[in-house]
């Protein structure tokens, strides 16, 4: 994976990570600077997870008081080009927004920046386009293309203004 900043290169140096389940390759990729451990121990600093229901999971919060990740972590991690709170990654902690997807209609990007931060941080996902996946349109007024589209749908997205 081609890095655009030499401190993104260097942001998981620091890292050592345990993998509990199959990492995607994309993690992989942006994990290559971290150090892999092979077993779990308190060596590792962070637990990345894909099976929130492997029983390492509750070894790694319980008796080692490891934090535990998504891979989503490392992504948006890389992304920000800043290490995120773990808290706000924990595959096993309900969350406010867990399960729910969101998309915005009619929203300023400062806007849409804080709102997606607030998600994500609290369990939800946010995308760009309005489809099956989608549980909420964010919308400040009842317009736009997304906002026609969803009424068509009203029994599955919620319109949020």
């Amino acid at each position: 994976m081609e890095k655009s900043d030499s401190s993104q290169e260097y942001l998981f140096k620091n890292i050592r990570y345990y993998v509990v389940g199959e990492l995607p390759v994309k993690t992989k990729d942006i994990l290559a600077k971290a150090k892999s451990e092979s077993y779990l121990s308190a060596l590792a600093t962070h637990v990345i997870v894909t099976d929130p229901d492997h029983y390492e999971v509750e070894s790694a919060r319980d008796i080692w008081l490891i934090p535990i990740v998504t891979p989503l972590w490392v992504e948006l991690s890389f992304k920000c080009n800043t290490l995120l709170p773990a808290n706000a990654f924990s595959p096993t902690k309900k969350q406010l927004f867990s399960g729910l997807v969101f998309t915005f209609s009619n929203i300023g990007k400062l806007d849409k920046s804080v709102l997606w931060s607030l998600i994500t941080y609290n369990g939800g996902k946010c995308q760009a386009v309005l489809n099956k996946h989608c549980t909420h349109l964010v919308s400040p007024t009842p317009s736009g293309a997304k906002y026609e589209e969803s009424l068509k749908h009203n029994e599955s997205i919620n319109i949020n203004r």
